[in-house]
């Protein structure tokens, strides 16, 4: 099972990091952000003391940063999905189930999608 926890901690610790970065090459509009954002994340692997931290920065830089659900949003509206936040929680539940390995394939994300996509 995918630990959420340490991926998310190792999100955090990044994205902070990479905030100011980030604004100022906005500000700059230079487009060199992803050279600086890998930095910026190898940098935190070295600071942080716990290997936790260090092991899921390794991973999401390695085989996670690019992993994208196999469907999407114009996929759910289409299944009657209407545009908005259900599209942005189905999309989010066909991803977490990719990463989890309950929906390796298109078809089972859809239906990890359209279940979390329901109205409460």
């Amino acid at each position: 099972m995918f630990d959420w926890t340490l991926y998310l901690t190792a999100l955090i610790v990044t994205s902070i990091l990479i905030l100011p970065t980030w604004i100022l090459s906005v500000l700059k509009r230079d487009v060199s952000i992803v050279d600086s954002t890998w930095s910026l994340m190898l940098l935190a692997m070295a600071l942080t003391g716990r290997e936790e931290v260090r092991r899921s920065v390794a991973l999401y830089l390695s085989r996670l940063r690019d992993v994208r659900a196999d469907i999407r949003g114009a996929d759910l509206v289409r299944a009657g999905v209407p545009e908005g936040p259900r599209v942005a929680a189905g999309l989010a539940a066909a991803l977490r189930a990719k990463l989890d390995g309950e929906a390796p394939d298109r078809e089972g994300q859809m239906r990890k999608a359209l279940a979390a996509a329901r109205p409460a």
